[in-house]
């Protein structure tokens, strides 16, 4: 696979986290890549494998979501080859994703799903689709910062296809 303008995400990326995440460009599209936690100077292919299995079954029940495969490469600093998932930005021209999280801001976390459903009626179905899907994968990573809407020149267009599938 050649991946080009490989450059690893920064500290201050909104795509923090325990696994080692970059972003380059596959034929000419960006994608995100992802390995799998790091024990004793070895990358595991549990994280990755699991995020693919994940979107084929999200994919399965035509729900919107990041698609996910698995690759082998070379990582910035690395010296061996890690297995990965790789998936190709799904946002059009001039979108951008809005985190739940930026979209509540300093409001209240109590009746959470109450109150994302008041800011956003017309991704309630989504979000419904979104809770049930992550318990049958057992995703117990579903936070406010890796869920979104898609938004374009302030706008919210919709609910986002779902991604880091824990």
């Amino acid at each position: 696979m050649g991946i080009d303008n490989l450059r690893e995400l920064s500290l201050t990326s909104t795509s923090k986290g325990m696994l080692y995440k970059c972003i380059g460009n596959i034929d000419e599209k960006k994608v995100f890549i992802k390995t799998g936690s790091k024990v004793k100077n070895k990358f595991s292919v549990l994280e990755p494998i699991s995020e693919v299995i994940a979107s084929e079954i999200i994919e399965k029940f035509n729900i919107g979501c990041a698609k996910n495969t698995l690759s082998e490469m070379i990582l910035p600093n690395l010296e061996e080859k890690v297995t990965v998932s790789v998936s190709v930005d799904f946002l059009n021209e001039d979108e951008f994703l809005m985190s739940i999280r930026s979209l509540l801001g300093s409001a209240s976390r109590d009746n959470l799903y109450e109150k994302v459903i008041s800011m956003i009626p017309n991704c309630k179905l989504d979000l419904d689709k979104m809770i049930i899907m992550d318990f049958l994968i057992n995703n117990i990573d579903r936070h406010l910062r890796n869920f979104s809407v898609v938004s374009k020149g302030g706008e919210i267009l919709k609910f986002s296809p779902l991604y880091d599938l824990g």
